[in-house]
């Protein structure tokens, strides 16, 4: 198992640290960027504690869910997050998310960042599929 640390050009791609807890309920108690998740707006104390729980966590253990930030190269802050899982099953299977801040939207941060964890997750980890699930929020009658 490891610490993930990726850079793509606008990102860096990294472990949740306590610092970062004042951008990510920015986003995260935003009903817009909740409005598709598969998450609830956040409290403050909610960021606090998910963020304790997530800042230490090693990639590479099947079935767990590590949550990663999206920081800003230039500036050097939070503008997203991104979840990546492995399989339980089938660990060269992977399911991931990424939520990006209503104030980054619509830049390309998502891509960027998906292209930095595919090429990361394939290339490096040697995966052999990777999946995006829609939400029940965005289709309730999911799986068709």
């Amino acid at each position: 198992m490891e610490k993930l640390h990726l850079t793509t050009s606008r990102l860096v791609i990294r472990n949740l640290k306590q610092t970062d807890a004042e951008h990510f309920y920015n986003y995260r108690s935003n009903p817009e960027v909740t409005r598709y998740q598969g998450f609830e707006v956040m409290t403050q104390r909610e960021v606090n504690d998910f963020i304790n729980g997530q800042q230490n966590k090693l990639f590479g253990k099947p079935g767990e869910w590590v949550q990663y930030g999206l920081e800003e190269t230039a500036s050097k802050i939070l503008i997203g997050d991104c979840a990546i899982k492995l399989d339980p099953r089938h660990p060269r299977m992977a399911e991931i998310g990424i939520t990006v801040s209503h104030r980054y939207q619509k830049r390309g941060i998502a891509g960027e960042a998906l292209r930095g964890i595919l090429q990361w997750l394939f290339e490096t980890k040697q995966l052999h599929r990777v999946i995006a699930l829609p939400t029940p929020k965005i289709h309730p009658l999911w799986p068709y």
